[in-house]
């Protein structure tokens, strides 16, 4: 899906993303910033955590916009690669909430085992590498980014387990099509769905997204659905309403 927040040049070299509250910058991020992140950040309900986690933070868009939300929470964020986690790192600091914003430079799977017994988190946000398939990009960092190279769905899972504390969640946002894996995969972990939104880019297109909120909590799992835009550019009520406090008017 399109980008579709303000962007404006910073000289010839560095994009920058504005937000009502922050900046981001993401010339050197593996990953962009982009709907997918920005629909995630604003729909997972992260307002009572106290620990926060974003895995693959790639520029820090979703713990910005995480400590936007939540004024009372820590959050740390994991980046494997080291460019995109030094350009967080800048964001971090250029934001107004550098004080609770810490990003490691580390495997995600190695961060899960160094700390599992030492830090835990009522929140754990993802929008984790969507591809099983398909060419890859040559660039060993941004493959690992958009395909499932190093992370696959069960090691994620299963670390994000053992990071949450007994009543935290995990907020992901995986292709439509893949959405009946990730379930399945979660459900051997003990994860159990309790939100699911499905996302189409228009009124009559397929669901190219799912957002789905994982916890050990077992309770019906509430099923609705969002439409982005109802023609090119003019958003949907809804999707204007989810992201309000982050777009520029």
């Amino acid at each position: 899906m399109d980008d579709s927040v303000n962007l404006f040049a910073l000289g010839n070299s560095e994009r920058q993303f504005r937000f009502q509250q922050f900046c981001i910058a993401d010339d050197r991020a593996t990953m962009r910033v982009g709907t997918d992140g920005i629909l995630l950040g604003a729909w997972a309900e992260i307002e009572s955590a106290r620990r926060i986690l974003d895995i693959g933070t790639g520029s820090g868009l979703l713990a910005l916009m995480a400590a936007q939300r939540n004024a009372q929470a820590f959050i740390d964020a994991v980046e494997v690669d080291e460019p995109s986690a030094q350009q967080t790192a800048e964001n971090f600091h250029n934001s107004p909430w550098a004080d609770r914003l810490r990003v490691w430079t580390e495997d995600f799977l190695a961060f899960a085992q160094r700390f599992e017994l030492e830090m835990t988190f009522d929140a754990l946000i993802c929008n984790p590498p969507f591809f099983r398939a398909g060419p890859r990009s040559p660039h060993l960092a941004r493959s690992r980014a958009r395909h499932q190279v190093q992370l696959s769905p069960q090691d994620l899972l299963n670390a994000c387990r053992r990071l949450a504390t007994a009543n935290g969640a995990l907020y992901l946002i995986v292709p439509a099509r893949d959405e009946g894996v990730w379930v399945a995969n979660a459900e051997e972990v003990d994860f159990r769905p309790q939100r699911i939104t499905r996302v189409r880019p228009l009124p009559k297109s397929p669901f190219k997204r799912v957002l789905i909120r994982f916890s050990t909590t077992r309770q019906v799992c509430k099923e609705d659905e969002l439409t982005i835009e109802l023609a090119k550019h003019q958003y949907s009520p809804e999707y204007r309403a989810l992201t309000r406090e982050f777009y520029l008017p």
